[in-house]
């Protein structure tokens, strides 16, 4: 018992020692020196490429569409034909029209001619009816003077009224003639119509980009026949490439619409892209984040710096449309200002910015006020001097005055 107490305390005596001379030696801390330069506080955000507009090419028109040669990729001019339609249907169509429309001008033709020979016959029928009247108020005044017979009166009165009834008849006939012969100019005009519409309908079955671009789908590759409205192919201008970004609203009240940005990522590898913010949308998005949270965001577009040719020559990558990549909008900056690591920063127990700085191996707690901030660094405006050394990452344990030992 007694030679197990001794082993104890030999033990002990030991352990206090280590103990000792570890106070003494200090605790192992990793520095940085405070430095002098430029920090810039940013806005970070996952972001994708894109173009301005997609242009579709669509069916004009329902009907067969012929086999479409172009990929992705082939790039286009204005006024390029890039698909064909079966025009038999529409050829025969306009044919029929074609000959709707000549078979109402023989027609129109004909009317035209009535219409001449009822205007003529209403002409005979009003000298006649015109005599007929003279003739009875002739034998009228003969019958006052009882010259004719009351037959004779009988007849001339007939006469005139069968005269006025032929030709109010040729006029009725005249009229309805008329009556026709606007009802088939009309048709003919719809004739007509129809005419114009079967020939742009085949005007049409050529079908032609109004905008120059790459295309980057093909909806339809074989033939088959398809409803008018239907995409045919998308193409996009790829020298007009930007970026779009979805940022939270709480970070993007700080952003302003030429803001600098810079543009990595994986699509880049090591590259980095200059860029600036062009737009921010005036209305935001409810978007639920991977976590299940429900965010506010709000589009941020961004565009180079360079022609998209020339960034593509520069950083050996070949950007395409809805490519991911990351940005950094720069809010703000400052220069030949005093930064530190981020990770020296904490917050005491009056929940002020605080810091060790190393003196005489020693870890002095000091108070610091702040400037701009991003995740990786810290504008410093008072507490400490270019050059002095801060503590990375504090231990918790770690108190004001306490000796540590910088590693190496």
């Amino acid at each position: 018992m007694k030679r197990f107490l001794i082993i104890f305390a030999f033990i002990a005596a030991i352990a206090g020692f280590s103990y000792w001379s570890y106070l003494q030696s200090g605790r192992l801390v990793d520095v940085a020196p405070v430095r002098k330069g430029t920090i810039r506080a940013f806005v970070e955000e996952r972001a994708r490429t894109r173009v301005p507009e997609i242009h579709e090419i669509t069916m004009p028109l329902t009907g067969r569409i012929k086999p479409i040669k172009l990929i992705e990729g082939d790039v286009v001019e204005a006024g390029q034909q890039v698909a064909q339609m079966d025009g038999a249907d529409l050829e025969t169509d306009l044919k029929g029209s074609i000959a709707q429309v000549d078979q109402f001008v023989e027609m129109i033709k004909s009317i035209e001619l009535a219409v001449e020979a009822a205007q003529e016959q209403i002409n005979a029928s009003l000298a006649k009816f015109q005599y007929e009247e003279k003739e009875y108020e002739r034998v009228s005044g003969l019958a006052e003077k009882n010259a004719v017979s009351e037959s004779d009166l009988e007849a001339a009165e007939l006469a005139q009224f069968e005269s006025r009834v032929e030709h109010r008849t040729d006029v009725l006939t005249w009229r309805s003639i008329q009556a026709i012969q606007s009802a088939v100019q009309i048709a003919m005009t719809n004739a007509e119509e129809e005419r114009l519409k079967d020939e742009r309908d085949l005007n049409r079955a050529e079908i032609t980009t109004p905008v120059s671009g790459t295309v980057l789908k093909r909806h339809v590759s074989n033939e088959k026949v398809i409803q008018a409205g239907e995409v045919l192919l998308e193409l996009g201008q790829i020298e007009q490439l930007e970026v779009e970004a979805e940022v939270l609203t709480q970070q993007a009240v700080e952003i302003s619409v030429g803001d600098p940005v810079i543009i990595e990522g994986p699509t880049l590898g090591d590259a980095t892209i200059a860029g600036k913010v062009t737009r921010i949308y005036p209305q935001g998005f409810t978007k639920v984040s991977s976590l299940g949270v429900e965010e506010q965001r709000v589009l941020v577009i961004i565009g180079f710096e360079k022609p998209i040719a020339e960034i593509q020559q520069e950083v050996n990558k070949n950007l395409g449309i809805d490519y991911r990549v990351r940005v950094k909008i720069v809010t703000d900056e400052s220069e030949e200002t005093l930064i530190v690591p981020r990770t020296a920063l904490f917050r005491d127990e009056n929940d002020q910015w605080s810091l060790f700085v190393v003196r005489n191996d020693k870890a002095i707690l000091t108070a610091v006020e702040t400037g701009l901030m991003n995740d990786f660094e810290v504008e410093i405006k008072s507490g400490v001097e270019d050059g002095d050394e801060v503590i990375l990452a504090p231990d918790a344990e770690l108190t004001d005055q306490s000796r540590v030992k910088v590693e190496k």
